[in-house]
């Protein structure tokens, strides 16, 4: 594995892989470290997991996102696996680099800006500031991880955004207001996982996804929208068939 959850500050140019594992690279939400993936995702059996964090240098619009990212990814064949933020650099990587993505799990995720209200909104309020206020921690745990999550996580949430660079967040909401348009169609299996109680991402994002992706198939989790953090053994199980899916598609199709 390259890297473990809470471990993660750069993206890594991940060479030593399992020979004949599945390679899953996990792109995370917008804290950007990948420090947030739980360890049920990182250790599934036949799989490298390579969580990698967003780049801080270059262009952080998603289109150099998704080019830094690219260069940073080992050889071979890749499955994606991308969660709110990292959405549209998932997409964006799976229509550059085509055959080499074997697959793409997006995770309460969207491809157009999910709700300009709240985005200006959230541009505006000082976020960091607001999270240490108690009361602000009670209503962000709830409506982010749900009212009955694990405290450990959500305070490892904080722990993370605290850390974050000044300026970081309202830096990639506003790459969120400012999505590229994707280019269709992208052939290439997809499972998109939605939540059911997600308060940032309407409902109507996850279908967007079927216009880019002829091969899509879309489930719904009831969980909040951090749902790998709070339902992490559930998407487990779905993300381990996908996988399972893929890897015989590969299989059939002469994938080496």
């Amino acid at each position: 594995m390259c890297g473990t959850a809470g471990t993660m500050t750069r993206p890594c140019r991940c060479g030593q892989v399992g020979e004949g594992m599945v390679k899953v690279v996990f792109l995370p939400g917008l804290d950007g470290t990948g420090a947030l993936f739980p360890a049920a995702l990182l250790d599934m059996p036949g799989v490298t997991a390579l969580p990698m964090a967003l780049p801080d240098v270059g262009d952080r619009g998603y289109e150099g996102l998704a080019t830094e990212i690219v260069s940073e990814l080992p050889d071979g064949d890749l499955v994606l696996v991308a969660e709110s933020f990292s959405g549209p650099i998932a997409a964006l990587i799976a229509a550059r680099l085509g055959s080499r993505i074997r697959g793409v799990v997006f995770v309460a995720t969207f491809l157009t800006p999910p709700n300009r209200f709240l985005l200006g909104m959230a541009q505006i309020l000082p976020l960091r500031g607001l999270l240490t206020l108690f009361p602000v921690q009670a209503i962000a745990r709830t409506l982010l991880f749900g009212r009955l999550s694990d405290r450990q996580i959500f305070d490892r949430f904080l722990e993370v955004v605290a850390a974050m660079p000044a300026g970081r967040i309202r830096e990639r909401l506003r790459a969120v207001g400012c999505i590229p348009r994707m280019a269709g169609p992208i052939e290439v299996p997809v499972l998109y996982i939605r939540a059911a109680r997600d308060w940032l991402v309407p409902a109507g994002k996850g279908e967007e996804f079927s216009v880019y992706f002829p091969h899509l198939r879309s489930v719904t989790v009831d969980g909040p929208h951090f749902l790998l953090q709070a339902r992490p053994e559930e998407c487990r199980r779905l993300i381990a068939a996908f996988l399972e899916v893929v890897g015989d598609a590969g299989q059939g199709a002469g994938h080496r």
